[in-house]
């Protein structure tokens, strides 16, 4: 088989696998990165290259991936905002991905069966459901499709336009998402391992470290920091907490689950996977276990091995902690490495049927698996009911649980599941948020502001939704003054809340201020420019 018939055998089965999921809705971040974020509906370039990728009160200055907003955006102004079509171009992108890593694995070394093997692997890998069949799991689909052109390009000769290339693609990937910065000392360790002259790969070494530098550069100035991953999951434990949390989960969730396809989880969070203490023998076996198998690996040069520990390193939460423990998703560009190991192990065994079968029938285990978990990922009902099952009691699955069973008319049980999210993190805005919306909803405003009132004690920072909930509350009792107050707090804690600036207006237009009144409805308009009502009304202020 030819490379190209291999790429392109690797790209059908990746949209094959991924085709039965192509229906499902937007859920969970989908809603506050695409579906509410006035950058994807009306934002410019220079608003995507000048903005931090979450626009959540209090999330602003975690993460930077515009080339993945301005994707959206694109997709949005393209087709609406329509999850059907996000997700279709999530499974042309992870086809293209795949079939660029059948190329890829022939550049490294393997023959044309073998990388084929390595791109049908990478294609219908279970492990990749969440980030295929997730609209915002494109961010990993884009950076390891720029990663992986670029370290193509700077395989070969380097000359000139090569150089340019791979380094214009490592940078669109770091600006895709920022995990992509493992780039350059995944391509360092592989040209060392297969025993390139240093001096020959040295333009590529230095061209991806120009990349880093710049992209570090930048993002600081925008986000103020050039490291910052937003709140740390291990914030106040280090050692030997955090290594040893994070090598049971590089075994239980990376490997096992990597490789398997087994035991997926959308939810690694505590308590359901707790944090491990200095007397925790598991953890220590596995921290052990992982030193032993990286230095057996560098040991024996097993190029696929290495690439996946490298790639996977600024996971860990050991470089710069992150705000999970670890995730599906995130093991997407690693992974590549696993298939290329998989698929060198697989071309060192004879020849003949019971390879090709062996290789087929794994394959195949893998297809179902992947087209069962995507489905997973269909909705919002089969997302937490399924992860409520693998992570019981998980603040974060509670609270995605309850907004479902709301939707099912269970409100008792939804106000149940959020009460417990609170007992366990009492500053949950989203869970305040909630419990105090259906009190206001079911006539009960003195309830509703006791449980914002509450949160508030508990987050001192606040939150634009509380307080624009505040504002609605006393504007609803004719408290306008203190609704003003209210309303003008939700428009400082996030500028770009559509809905708090068209609330504020329309209650100073109400107090008869109205010049501050125009300028509210106006900045809501330039936020949300579909809202044909406000605009209207607009045009009936003096």
């Amino acid at each position: 088989m030819t490379l190209r018939r291999g790429a392109f055998v690797a790209a059908a089965a990746a949209l094959a696998v991924y085709a039965g999921s192509l229906r499902g809705g937007f859920v969970y971040d989908d809603f506050p990165i695409i579906v509410e974020n006035p950058l994807v509906l009306s934002g410019t370039p220079a608003q995507f290259l000048g903005s931090a990728y979450w626009r959540r009160p209090g999330r602003e200055g975690g993460l930077y991936r515009p080339l993945t907003v301005a994707s959206y955006a694109v997709n949005a102004r393209l087709t609406g905002l329509s999850a059907p079509a996000f997700r279709t171009v999530n499974a042309l992108l992870h086809a293209a991905v795949s079939a660029l890593a059948v190329f890829l694995a022939a550049a490294l070394g393997l023959g044309a069966p073998a990388a084929t093997l390595a791109g049908l692997a990478f294609a219908v890998l279970p492990v990749h459901a969440e980030a295929v069949a997730w609209s915002v799991g494109r961010a990993e689909v884009l950076a390891a499709g720029f990663a992986l052109g670029a370290w193509l390009c700077l395989l070969g000769p380097l000359r000139p336009g090569r150089l340019a290339a791979g380094a214009l693609l490592f940078l669109a990937a770091l600006l895709a998402k920022e995990s992509a910065a493992a780039l350059p000392a995944a391509v360092a360790a592989a040209d060392l391992a297969r025993r390139e002259p240093p001096r020959e790969r040295a333009p590529a070494w230095a061209a991806l470290a120009v990349v880093v530098g710049l992209y570090l550069f930048w993002r600081a100035q925008i986000l103020g920091a050039a490291f910052s991953v937003g709140r740390p999951y291990f914030a106040g434990l280090g050692w030997p907490a955090v290594p040893l949390t994070m090598a049971r989960f590089f075994w239980r969730g990376w490997v096992w689950g990597g490789s398997t396809g087994l035991g997926l989880c959308a939810d690694w969070s505590r308590p359901a996977f707790p944090d491990s203490t200095a007397g925790d023998l598991g953890g220590w076996t596995a921290l052990l276990a992982l030193c032993a198998a990286a230095a057996w690996s560098v040991r024996r040069r097993w190029l696929g091995a290495i690439v996946f520990l490298v790639l996977a390193a600024p996971m860990s939460n050991l470089l710069a902690q992150m705000e999970i423990v670890g995730a599906e998703r995130t093991m997407y560009l690693p992974s590549f490495g696993l298939c290329l190991l998989a698929a060198a192990l697989w071309e060192r065994l004879p020849a003949g049927r019971a390879r090709a079968g062996a290789a087929a029938a794994v394959l195949l285990a893998w297809s179902g698996l992947t087209a069962a978990r995507a489905k997973v990922w269909g909705s919002s009902q089969s997302l937490w009911e399924a992860t409520a099952a693998c992570a019981p009691g998980n603040p974060r699955t509670d609270a995605g649980l309850a907004m479902v069973r709301a939707g099912q008319n269970r409100r008792e049980e939804a106000r149940a599941l959020l009460r417990r999210v609170l007992v366990a993190q009492p500053g949950h805005a989203a869970s305040a948020f909630n419990l105090a919306l259906w009190d206001f909803e079911d006539g009960r405003p003195d309830a509703a502001e006791a449980a914002l009132g509450a949160f508030e004690a508990a987050s001192p920072t606040g939150d634009a939704r509380i307080a624009a909930l505040r504002g609605r509350i006393a504007e609803e009792a004719g408290r306008l003054d203190e609704a003003v107050v209210h309303y003008r707090r939700a428009v400082a804690l996030d500028p770009l809340y559509a809905l708090a600036h068209r609330n504020l207006g329309l209650v100073l237009a109400r107090a008869g201020r109205l010049d501050g009144a125009r300028a509210e409805l106006a900045a809501a308009l330039r936020l949300d420019p579909n809202d044909s009502e406000l605009r209207e009304f607009l045009k009936t202020v003096p």
